[in-house]
């Protein structure tokens, strides 16, 4: 909603038409749009030479203004200049939102009249100093939610473990809390008899129906990622997977791109793997490796422990 608030803001300070939002991903160096205001989805597709504007204002952090926006796009097909008809758009402005000497977006603002300069600069600049302010607290924000989530997820799966010996219900909360904390599309759990590297059980998780299921799954314990991580007995994180070698097939049928397993390790025994998949790429923070590793050692005393208690019982 910062987003949008702040996209919309802008238009109607500055009067302008339309507007584009872009973040600054400091790992990829590249703006992100997060944020669209009266422009169309196919002009955000081609908005490619807009992006490469914002970015040049960005990189020599002043307010750029382009007072004719079809210079900026002599280079592209007549679909886009067809658009910028469409959209009824004349001129951009392109405002670094910067704080500190550090740049966290871009607005650009759009405009169906001509203009011959931008008018109010300083408040524009002004305006990007209290949008940068709006994002760091938003950020700040989201990361207390995200460790909030991640805490209560730890404490799920102590309480399920003193009142539950299901290895199907245990798994399901290891895997629902896992997905959740990361925002993976889907998760799963194989145990393995380490000793004999076969696999035992197999359940899988997916965030899009809630469900878990119990499978037979094609893991390679020898080789490819599950085989690393059991070699290295530390997680493996594929940002992705279509740029690796010796991917199962069956991971790609399922259309799974960014990966992540970690070990279950107990007695000093791996007893597990857990998987978090993701249908599009992405990369795992290091403050998500450092739940995972946690999650992952309360995950295997309690799977460990509730496959103790089954054997017994029997």
């Amino acid at each position: 909603k910062i987003y949008e608030h702040i996209a919309k803001s802008a238009c109607s300070l500055m009067k302008a038409s339309a507007s584009l939002l872009t973040i600054f991903d400091e790992k990829e160096k590249k703006l992100y749009v997060v944020y669209r205001h009266n422009l169309t989805s196919e002009y955000q597709r081609l908005a490619h030479a807009d992006i490469a504007y914002a970015a040049a204002a960005c990189e020599q952090k002043k307010i750029r203004f382009m007072k004719d926006i079809k210079r900026i796009h002599q280079k592209d097909d007549g679909d886009m200049l067809a658009l910028i008809m469409k959209q009824n758009i004349a001129c951009m402005v392109s405002a670094p939102i910067e704080l500190r000497n550090k740049v966290f977006g871009c607005i650009n603002l759009y405009y169906g009249r001509h203009l011959e300069t931008l008018k109010n600069r300083d408040i524009l600049a002004l305006f990007t100093e209290f949008a940068a302010l709006a994002i760091i607290k938003a950020h700040a924000a989201n990361r207390l939610q995200e460790h909030t989530r991640m805490v209560k997820g730890l404490e799920d799966i102590g309480k399920k473990y003193a009142s539950s010996f299901e290895l199907s219900e245990m798994t399901h909360l290891i895997m629902s809390t896992a997905v959740s904390a990361l925002d993976t599309d889907t998760g799963g759990i194989i145990i393995i008899d380490e000793k004999n590297k076969t696999i035992v059980n197999a359940y899988e998780y997916k965030k899009e129906t809630g469900k878990t299921k119990e499978y037979r799954s094609t893991a390679r314990l020898q080789t490819g990622i599950s085989g690393e991580t059991l070699r290295t007995r530390k997680p493996v994180l594929i940002p992705d997977l279509s740029t690796q070698q010796d991917i199962n097939p069956v991971a790609i049928k399922k259309k799974r791109i960014a990966l992540a397993a970690i070990p279950l390790i107990a007695r000093e025994k791996i007893i597990g793997i857990l998987f978090l998949d993701s249908y599009t790429p992405r990369t795992f923070t290091q403050r998500e490796i450092d739940y995972l590793t946690m999650l992952s050692g309360q995950a295997a005393i309690a799977i460990d422990n509730t496959i103790l208690n089954n054997i017994f019982t029997r």
